[in-house]
């Protein structure tokens, strides 16, 4: 396989490449000619992608393939000298990458996303309506239309992050902070892994205080049900709980503002399905 391919695709996931603008046309030409390649995107650890629609659906279901995760460890581009702040950083950082649903195999998998599903249903969705409006309103108020809004940095980027939040019980206060924190825990850059590290093991200190609170005084919201599922049901570890927490804040928010501008890019060529 051409090993431009390879080396374009891990740009386009870093966000370091010209195609990022329209990698459509990239990703036909992919699919094309190079159904099953390796490309580094997250680590030095070249990963497996899998680019046809067909092979993909049939690989999610293949029982001799798996998601789990068992590396552990310090990546080996950052052993060195390390403070014990750091040591506990990348401690937090491992217990995301292998204890998530991401990062799980049944029954596990179906145990930890079974509870979480729970407040995704359609009709917990449709409740949520009226809290997502009002952030959207919040945020079109807070842009100022003089010359022009962008609408990934003003209403994209922090509205998944804001909702998220909101799900779970973190007051509004923090929202910032979170938005903060989440867009640190992701990168693509391999030369981050510390500081996506430290941004997880700030979002782990802060779900343990908030469990602790729920504990003490539970409300309707994400997190006293994942606590009640740990303290009364013995569903969850302490340690999946606080994972489970920060997979949802972060892995529900870049992909969400990611989608939301190419709607509107879409929108924007195609006036005709506006309505």
């Amino acid at each position: 396989m051409d090993t431009a391919i390879a080396d374009t695709v891990a740009q386009i996931f870093r966000g370091g490449s010209a195609v990022v603008q329209n990698p459509y046309p990239l990703f036909a030409q992919v699919r094309e000619k190079a159904p099953l390649f390796r490309a580094p995107v997250f680590g030095p650890i070249p990963d497996v992608h899998v680019t046809r629609y067909a092979d993909a659906y049939a690989a999610l279901r293949d029982p001799h393939l798996s998601s789990e995760r068992r590396l552990g460890g310090i990546p080996p581009q950052i052993e060195g000298d390390l403070s014990a702040d750091d040591e506990a950083a990348l401690a937090a950082s491992e217990r995301v990458n292998t204890m998530s649903m991401l990062t799980k195999d049944p029954p596990d998998h179906t145990r930890l996303r079974k509870l979480v599903a729970k407040a995704f249903t359609p009709r917990v969705v449709e409740q949520q309506r009226p809290m997502i409006q009002a952030i959207v309103d919040d945020l079109l108020a807070q842009a100022s239309p003089q010359d022009g809004v962008d609408f990934i940095r003003a209403v994209a980027a922090p509205l998944p992050a804001q909702v998220i939040a909101a799900l779970l019980g973190v007051p509004q206060q923090d929202w910032a902070k979170f938005k903060q924190w989440s867009d640190g825990v992701i990168s693509f850059d391999r030369d981050a892994i510390l500081r996506s590290a430290r941004s997880t093991a700030q979002l782990d200190a802060y779900f343990r205080g908030m469990i602790a609170a729920r504990r003490e005084e539970p409300r309707e919201d994400m997190l006293s049900a994942l606590v009640y599922a740990r303290d009364e049901q013995g569903a969850l570890t302490e340690d999946e709980m606080v994972v489970q927490c920060i997979v949802l804040l972060t892995g529900g928010h870049e992909t969400t503002t990611q989608v939301l501008g190419s709607a509107l890019a879409t929108l924007a060529k195609q006036p005709e399905v506006w309505h």
